[in-house]
C-alpha cells in the first residue's frame, strides 16, 4: 500500500510539480494539526506534514486508491477546494479533518522539498508523543521514519537498534498496555495496523513504578502505580532498578 505512491500510476512530474494522473484525489487532514502547526494554511495551498491518509477516484468516483500520502515531511499541498469532515484517523472515534480536493492534472506538490532539521524533529515529536496517524502498519513504521531522515539530510547518529526500541516502546499490544506491540507482531496472521499507542508519559506510568516515579507528574503517576499494585499486574524491571538493588 505504501510504496504504490512511488510508481507513476497515478501521478506524474510536469512543471516542477508532482501532478494527478487519475480523475480526483481527496486529502484528510487532521484539523487538530492545525494548532500545532503540522498544517497552515497558505491561501493557494496548505504546508502539511505528508504523512496523511488519500483516496484516489477514477472517472466514475469509485475509490481505486485508498492509502496514504507517504510524505514524511513538510510540503506545501495544492487543492482545488477544501471541506470539512470527520474520519477515524487515530484511535476509535472519528476526528475532524480537512478534506483537500485535487483535481486531474492538478499539482499536488512541488518537486524540489527543501530539506529542514525541524521536519525531523517534527516527526520524532509526533512519534514520542503517539500522534502518528494509525494508517501506517507497524513493521513500515522503520522505513518512514528513515526516508523522513534522508529526505532532510539529517542523521541522528545512533545505531538503528536504538530506533527499532523506540518504535518497539511507543506502539502497544491493544489488549496488554503494558506489552509492546512487538510481542505479538512478531507471532504472525497480526494485523500490523491492529497496534495503540503511547506517548512517553504512558510508558512510564504502565511499564513499571520505579520508571513511573521518574516522570515529572508524579500525582498521576503514583496513582497508575497504586492502581497496578491493587490489581497484582506485572512491571518490567529497569536495568537501573537491578544495579540499585544489587
Amino acid at each position: 500500500m505504501i510504496d504504490k505512491f512511488d510508481s507513476n500510476e497515478f501521478f506524474y512530474s510536469s512543471d516542477g510539480f508532482i501532478r494527478l494522473k487519475a480523475a480526483s484525489m481527496k486529502v484528510f487532514v487532521p484539523k487538530a494539526w492545525v494548532n500545532t502547526h503540522l498544517a497552515v494554511e497558505m491561501g493557494t495551498y496548505m504546508e502539511i506534514f505528508g504523512l496523511v491518509k488519500i483516496n484516489i477516484f477514477d472517472e466514475k468516483e469509485n475509490i481505486i486508491y485508498d492509502g496514504i500520502l507517504n510524505m514524511p515531511t513538510m510540503i506545501n499541498l495544492y487543492y482545488e477546494s477544501t471541506d470539512i469532515g470527520k474520519m477515524v484517523i487515530s484511535g476509535d472515534e472519528p476526528e475532524s479533518v480537512i478534506i483537500c480536493t485535487v483535481m486531474q492534472y492538478g499539482p499536488i506538490f512541488t518537486e524540489k522539498i527543501p530539506q529542514s532539521s525541524d521536519n525531523a524533529e517534527k516527526f520524532l515529536s509526533l512519534l514520542t508523543s503517539g500522534k502518528i496517524p494509525n494508517i501506517i502498519p507497524y513493521d513500515k513504521v522503520l522505513s518512514i521514519w528513515e526516508k523522513n531522515l534522508s529526505m532532510n539530510g539529517v542523521s541522528l547518529g545512533v545505531p538503528i537498534l536504538i530506533k527499532e526500541i523506540m518504535i518497539r516502546e511507543c506502539y502497544r499490544n491493544p489488549k496488554a498496555l503494558e506489552e509492546p506491540f512487538a510481542k505479538i507482531a512478531g507471532k504472525g496472521n497480526i494485523d500490523m495496523l491492529s497496534y495503540a499507542k503511547a506517548n512517553m508519559r504512558e510508558i512510564c506510568a504502565r511499564n513499571s513504578t520505579f520508571a513511573a516515579i521518574t516522570y515529572e507528574d508524579m500525582d498521576s503517576m503514583l496513582v497508575t502505580s497504586i492502581n497496578r499494585k491493587v490489581s497484582r499486574k506485572s512491571q518490567i524491571e529497569s536495568p537501573l532498578e537491578k544495579i540499585i538493588k544489587y
